[in-house]
């Protein structure tokens, strides 16, 4: 949980800064996260840095404007958000990153499955 909550702060450090591109630390779990968030459109590509310690993060913008407005943690230390095959999330525009059985996926492919699972955030 540690390092979600130190993803998501990198991403709005990164995004109030303008910056293009960012660093975080490598993690399989992260890097499952991120191909989700680039399948969708929020983020550009990622690499591994040479020292296989680090992601380097292409942030992206359209316009000027963040492609990720909000970014929140729908993990805490005692309560977390289950998802069911059924749950509805926000908006078309709005996208939930679901850990499954089947790995990580979005809210919209993980009910497509017809699967549940634990909410890990949720994207604007």
């Amino acid at each position: 949980m540690k390092r979600i909550n130190e993803f998501i702060a990198a991403i709005q450090n990164g995004l109030a800064a303008k910056k293009p591109i960012i660093l975080v630390h490598r993690n399989t779990f992260l890097m499952n996260v991120l191909q989700v968030l680039k399948d969708n459109g929020y983020v550009g590509d990622f690499v591994v840095t040479d020292d296989n310690r680090h992601i380097r993060l292409e942030l992206k913008y359209y316009h000027g404007k963040p492609s990720i407005r909000k970014i929140k943690n729908l993990t805490k230390d005692r309560n977390t958000a289950v998802f069911k095959a059924d749950t509805r999330f926000g908006s078309n525009y709005d996208l939930a990153i679901v850990s499954t059985s089947m790995g990580v996926m979005s809210h919209m492919e993980a009910r497509d499955k017809r699967i549940g699972g634990m909410a890990i955030m949720r994207v604007f």
